[in-house]
């Protein structure tokens, strides 16, 4: 216990230094809403999951999440349901194993362990697949801790062993049971020779996520590391949440409205999730007085409640999927009384900071059942540059509420749910300079001989070879919807001297992307100097904005809109910058702005030489993976016969590996461990598809032809 309050206390200690100021290192923005899921039911007949689909998987779709949680059913109508899910946005499942073939007058037998899974693998594909859980809560359904222990492990044990010994499982991790109450944890022992990460349910009564009254969660934290999990593996959070009914342990809508996005940011900042689930999505049934039909985010009649409304627009106001980058440091500190005052600091890859601030404390009382009016705090921002400042209430709306330019302090009031304080800093009084041209032309371009400096031809990932420096390109990132890999550009690229392919003449691929708003992005290096960038762009029956940003804000920003036009067409964008200060990037965006068609993009190239800015160690090792005269992976063979596909990393770390077919469609999403081959094996059946591997360092990506 006293190890548990010493870590009480450092959390205290890190909040009470942002008195003073200081550089802070901020997360990805999307590495919250990588975060978010939510348990669904879509094997329950009878209620809106299976009677209401079409209206529900709209829903959950529109709510911005990428993961859900479901206890599957052995039925195809079940099957076709969840691939719908996933195929139409992108998500992943979070699966309860399934005991139908394991059910037996006392328990769940371990032998029906292998039926199950090769159901699922020969019904859905485990490509569909997140993780996969051991049982769900078996000490409800037995009172006997010694027998729900041993059965549970012996389950745990027969599904460890089945998805290690079938190659298709490879990419899906394996968790364990979880448990409804706290003395499971004991029961179950040390799981670390059966799972990959750990698995856990809380629930916080009704109270608010960090409560110490009762039902804490740090003991429950405590047990779950002393007996199951002592080597600090991963953890899920895969059930917590708030029913709106029922009992003592009730909350209002309008309180779990604010204690949900603040148990999302609670549990995986303060406490260290991985991720973490919310119990559940949808009403089950329509009984305003019964606790367990009303733990929804949406209410039976599919009205949303207003904790779906808040965790979406927190979900809209952070997410950034794709984005490749390493986050920066922002001088900043909160001055007043901060005492139960929680921040986080996020960065998007554009440069721009989102500092998230709350109260953590009590907004509902669970014996009266009335909303507590908790005032809001005032306090100051105090930044170490002059920055243009917006604040947002996502409880409300994704709209700023206020807006401060030219500003080093600002006065912010702080509410009982999160308060997002946009931050885009000024350059700490620094001036640079950015301006840019486009001419509309179908001139066909040698990157080697235009790009001097770095050149990047986005197809397949190829670049420079050699040279000082090198690397100064990203590789692309998508926005919004899917990207496409097409042949027939109007404009023919060449070059020498690249890798991963050393010379190409006569290039007409490139990347499409469709619908408004969607489009690519990728950055250059900027730095104390001036630099020059041509960008190759264009469309087809759209027209397309073009953004150039200065992760310093040195500058304002390059805006230039392409008006609709039909049929196909290429843009060359010149940009001239100059950061005026090392260690930052340029962002491009090109975003569809009209038509019904879709914008592309093909290369970039720096012209001359290159005012570079200092990396920083991570960036460092990424650039020496890239720079190596191996390509970031290997795919082979190419073209594959019979759907067998070896992927192999190289260099030092980790990576997933993501892939697309030509529709967009995600087909294949897990993990690739450096200095090992994965292989794939039927997974892909016959046509184009497009490999991309990252790390959050690097991205690479490859077309891949499957016979």
């Amino acid at each position: 216990m006293k190890k548990l309050q010493n870590i009480i206390l450092l959390f205290s200690m890190l909040f009470l230094l942002q008195n003073v100021s200081a550089q802070i290192t901020a997360t990805k923005s999307d590495d919250f809403v990588e975060g978010i899921g939510v348990n669904t039911h879509f094997s329950y007949n009878g209620t809106p999951y299976v009677d209401n689909f079409a209206t529900v998987k709209s829903l959950i779709g529109n709510l911005g999440i990428r993961y859900f949680r479901d206890n599957p059913d052995d039925d195809v109508a079940y099957a076709n349901r969840i691939k719908d899910v996933c195929n139409t946005y992108g998500m992943k499942v979070e699966c309860i194993l399934p005991t139908w073939n394991m059910e037996t007058g006392s328990g769940y037998n371990p032998a029906g362990v292998a039926a199950n899974i090769d159901w699922l693998k020969n019904n859905i594909g485990p490509s569909y697949f997140l993780n996969m859980e051991g049982l769900n809560e078996p000490d409800i359904w037995d009172d006997n801790a010694a027998d729900y222990g041993l059965m549970a492990r012996n389950v745990q044990q027969a599904l460890y062993t089945k998805m290690k010994s079938d190659a298709a499982w490879n990419n899906v991790k394996v968790l364990g049971p979880s448990m409804a109450f706290g003395g499971g944890y004991a029961a179950l022992g040390d799981m670390k020779g059966m799972t990959d990460k750990g698995n856990m349910h809380w629930y916080p009564s009704g109270s608010f996520p960090a409560n110490q009254e009762f039902n804490y969660f740090d003991w429950h934290l405590g047990q779950a590391r002393t007996y199951n999990y002592s080597d600090g593996r991963p953890i899920v959070l895969s059930e917590t949440g708030y029913t709106n009914a029922g009992g003592t342990q009730a909350c209002g809508e309008n309180a779990a409205a604010k204690y949900i996005p603040r148990m999302h940011m609670y549990m995986r900042y303060t406490q260290g999730l991985e991720k973490v689930f919310t119990y559940e999505f949808m009403n089950q049934f329509n009984d305003a007085a019964d606790a367990e039909s009303n733990w929804g985010l949406v209410r039976n009649n599919l009205t949303v409640k207003p904790s779906y409304t808040s965790l979406k627009n927190t979900i809209t106001l952070l997410k950034e999927p794709g984005a490749n980058f390493t986050p920066g440091q922002l001088n900043y500190s909160l001055s007043g009384d901060i005492t139960n005052i929680y921040q986080k600091l996020f960065q998007k890859s554009n440069g721009t900071y989102y500092l998230v601030v709350w109260q953590e404390v009590k907004s509902y009382d669970v014996q009266t059942k009335k909303d507590i009016v908790v005032p809001n705090r005032a306090l100051t921002l105090n930044l170490g540059s002059t920055s243009t400042v917006k604040t947002y209430l996502p409880l409300n709306s994704t709209n700023a509420v206020n807006t401060y330019t030219n500003s080093t302090s600002v006065g912010i009031s702080v509410p009982d749910h999160l308060l997002i304080i946009e931050i885009t800093p000024g350059g700490g009084g620094v001036t640079g300079s950015l301006s840019g041209s486009v001419a509309i032309n179908t001139t066909d371009v040698n990157l080697a001989t235009v790009g001097t400096g770095d050149w990047k031809h986005f197809d397949n990932g190829d670049h420079k070879a050699s040279g000082s420096p090198i690397n100064s390109i990203s590789n692309y990132s998508v926005i919004g919807g899917a990207a496409g890999s097409y042949s027939n550009d109007l404009r023919k690229m060449s070059w020498s001297g690249g890798t991963p392919t050393t010379s190409s003449s006569n290039n007409r691929w490139g990347w499409y992307s469709a619908g408004i708003g969607n489009g690519f992005s990728f950055t250059a290096v900027a730095g104390n100097g001036t630099n020059t960038l041509k960008v190759y762009v264009g469309g087809s029956n759209a027209g397309g904005t073009l953004t150039a940003h200065l992760s310093n804000s040195a500058a304002p920003d390059y805006i230039n809109t392409k008006a609709n036009t039909n049929g196909q067409w290429d843009a060359t964008y010149t940009i001239t910058y100059n950061a005026a200060q090392a260690g930052q990037t340029l962002t491009i965006t090109w975003k569809q702005a009209s038509g019904t068609g879709n914008v592309t993009i093909q290369a970039a190239a720096l012209v001359g030489s290159i005012a570079a800015r200092v990396a920083t160690t991570n960036e460092s090792q990424a650039l020496s993976e890239e720079a190596s005269n191996e390509p970031a992976f290997v795919v082979y063979p190419n073209p594959a016969e019979n759907g067998k596909v070896s992927v192999r990393i190289n260099g030092q770390s980790d990576a997933t590996l993501v892939i697309h077919d030509m529709s967009g469609r995600p087909v294949y999403n897990g993990e690739v461990l450096h200095g090992q081959v994965l292989e794939l094996d039927q997974v892909l059946k016959p046509g184009l598809y497009l490999f991309k591997v990252s790390n959050g360092k690097w991205s690479d990506t490859r077309k891949i032809i499957v016979k």
